[in-house]
């Protein structure tokens, strides 16, 4: 992969305006947030959890009544990420031209995150310890 690689640059990442409040209640707002509690050190690594598990499920909703959070620049120097999106991209596709449009992959990405929101926030709030135990442990149940 170049130096400097990002089809996603100037792509919108995008999450449904009603989680808002909750989002920032679940990312770190600085050094001394309570991990346990907001586990996500920054948006887009709640998203990219979130496309993660709407792609895991198989389930996609359109993106509607949708802010934007932050443009893919925010991708920027993280490879495996990047290449983790293409990858769920290609899948979708069924072939590899769609990597020649980002705009396209983003509609893909951003529709599975608007599917995997519900469940990466259930996981969160489902159980009797703090999100970050209560995430942990749902997603191991997930993979065995």
């Amino acid at each position: 992969m170049p130096l400097n690689y990002n089809p996603f640059q100037a792509g919108a990442l995008r999450f449904p305006k009603k989680y808002q409040k909750d989002i920032k209640n679940y990312c770190q707002k600085d050094q001394k947030s309570d991990v346990l509690n907001s586990p996500f050190e920054r948006i887009v690594d709640l998203w990219y959890l979130c496309v993660c598990i709407g792609s895991y499920y198989e389930e996609k909703k359109p993106v509607k009544d949708a802010y934007r959070f932050m443009d893919g620049s925010v991708l920027k120097d993280n490879y495996e990420m990047i290449e983790t999106l293409e990858i769920i991209a290609i899948a979708e596709n069924g072939d590899e031209t769609v990597l020649e449009n980002p705009n396209k992959m983003l509609e893909t990405l951003n529709k599975y995150a608007f599917a995997g929101i519900e469940k990466v926030f259930s996981a969160l709030s489902t159980g009797r310890s703090d999100s970050l135990w209560n995430l942990t442990d749902n997603l191991l149940q997930k993979i065995r």
